[in-house]
């Protein structure tokens, strides 16, 4: 019986230890943004080079915050009348910031001297919801487009 009473201590940290885990992990962002989808235009210079650039910044409806990081693929993405989807570290903290009841704006930001022609920009979230805005822009220098959520 003198050996149980050693359990006891050492069980309490254990156990507290596996709520302390289980807490971390239920803090993950179950919402966050999953992937983002961007259609370039058709017309006149509507395609964009390596001058250029785009970041999104959103706004959930609590206040939640975040910016992805400057959305570029290998090889050659914002051609005139493509799709480009950008998924992963490319989402910058956006990848972790949770939007439980979801968002209420989100702006596209342009850098460069390259302009580009902002046909449309799909956001996809991890429960499944998609934030389309259908814009048919040109966006140059530090141009910004703000859609609806």
């Amino acid at each position: 019986m003198g050996s149980t009473s050693h359990l006891s201590p050492i069980m309490s940290v254990l156990l507290l230890s596996i709520g302390l885990c289980l807490s971390i992990t239920s803090t993950n962002a179950v919402n966050s943004l999953y992937a983002v989808t961007v259609g370039t235009g058709v017309g006149h210079n509507c395609g964009m080079d390596k001058s250029g650039y785009i970041v999104i910044e959103i706004d959930g409806l609590h206040h939640e915050h975040c910016t992805t990081n400057r959305l570029d693929n290998p090889g050659d993405d914002f051609e005139e009348g493509d799709l480009d989807v950008y998924e992963g570290d490319q989402l910058g903290a956006c990848l972790n910031t949770d939007f439980p009841d979801g968002i209420f704006q989100f702006r596209v930001k342009h850098h460069g001297s390259d302009g580009w022609c902002m046909d449309s920009v799909s956001l996809e979230f991890r429960m499944g919801g998609i934030v389309d805005c259908k814009a048919g822009v040109v966006l140059d220098d530090d141009q910004t487009y703000t859609c609806d959520g």
